[in-house]
């Protein structure tokens, strides 16, 4: 019998190999071809717009470049804001019943303006919106017994709830202070110091505030004046003196000092210093050099002594600008806070 023939020998490959190897080759191809056409893809950048580069807030739906600032969004729709105070020393001690809101929320586009509210009262504003307050209603003849008005000023924040207040410092009335007159010797003393004319000499007087009370504002951050009015024909010259013994400028006498002389004299004349603020039992000293007439001769009796008035700085504002006012009367010449008054007298003779 004969053999039979080998159809495929060594060295040829086979139809279903050729297959196989047909389709690997070509499923690399598309692989291949995917991957070119990917890179092939044109790329773009963003581009940021000219208020994101200035630095400018950035609105909704614009591209965020790093470090970029983004409009902030309110947490609350309203806050509801209380209006209190209490006493500055005494933080259990009711300070008043009223404070002013000068302006508040949209301010003059429907805001509130020049408004009075009860202590403790509540209204309701915008998270963002300004306010300018006064703790405490009264800026214009205080009492005994009564409080000076506290600045308050802000912005509401993003919360539901919020309180404007502070404390309140209660009027030192002049009849409460303690005045103490020392003679050229630094002496405390209620004997008239002799002076005799065309003569210098230096003599001092002292102030003591009362118990948690005070003479000027604190929380308007300035200072008091002090007013010497004396007999001009007798007494040529006052002058206050700083800690270091030269003079002490001279200011202008506010509108609101008045004289407080009970007896007449042949000439009145006036100048005014600075005074510190003096609360709370602290002591203030000042010294002052009186200059005579020459050839003046003194009546030794009440009518040569040098009175002092004491003007306390305060608040107020302006009604018609809403300007807040620092000083010792209003845009009318009304005095502010306690009606300014004699303290004590430098005895002279």
């Amino acid at each position: 019998m004969s053999s039979k023939i080998k159809i495929f020998k060594k060295g040829v490959t086979s139809p279903v190999t050729m297959l196989l190897l047909v389709l690997v080759i070509a499923v690399g191809f598309l692989i291949a071809m995917q991957f070119r056409g990917a890179s092939d893809t044109q790329r773009t950048l963003a581009v940021i717009p000219q208020a994101a580069q200035a630095g400018q807030p950035i609105q909704a739906g614009q591209p965020i470049q790093p470090g970029q600032p983004i409009q902030p969004v309110s947490l609350v729709e309203d806050v509801t804001v209380t209006f209190s105070s209490w006493d500055a020393y005494s933080r259990t001690t009711n300070a008043g019943t009223g404070h002013r809101i000068i302006s508040a929320g949209d301010n003059l586009k429907g805001g509130d303006v020049n408004l009075q509210v009860n202590d403790d009262a509540t209204k309701t504003y915008s998270p963002g919106q300004a306010y300018r307050v006064f703790l405490g209603n009264l800026t214009e003849a205080l009492t005994c017994g009564g409080y000076y008005p506290t600045l308050a000023e802000g912005i509401f924040p993003d919360k539901g709830t919020f309180s404007v207040s502070d404390g309140q410092y209660a009027v030192a009335c002049p009849n409460e202070m303690t005045f103490t007159f020392f003679d050229e010797t630094d002496t405390a003393t209620t004997t008239a110091q002799a002076i005799s004319s065309g003569a210098k000499t230096t003599v001092a007087f002292q102030v003591k505030a009362p118990d948690n009370a005070c003479l000027g504002n604190p929380s308007t951050g300035g200072i008091n004046l002090a007013t010497y009015w004396y007999n001009s024909t007798v007494v040529s010259k006052v002058v206050q003196l700083k800690d270091d013994g030269s003079d002490e400028p001279v200011r202008s006498t506010p509108n609101s000092a008045t004289r407080n002389v009970t007896v007449a004299r042949a000439g009145i004349d006036k100048v005014s210093y600075d005074y510190p603020i003096v609360c709370d039992n602290k002591l203030l000293k000042k010294q002052v050099r009186l200059e005579t007439v020459t050839g003046a001769v003194g009546d030794a009796v009440s009518n040569d002594n040098v009175n002092i008035t004491l003007s306390d700085i305060s608040y107020d504002f302006n009604a018609d600008t809403l300007d807040v006012i620092v000083g010792f009367v209003d845009e009318g010449n009304t005095n502010l806070g306690f009606v300014d008054a004699i303290v004590g007298s430098l005895i002279i003779s």
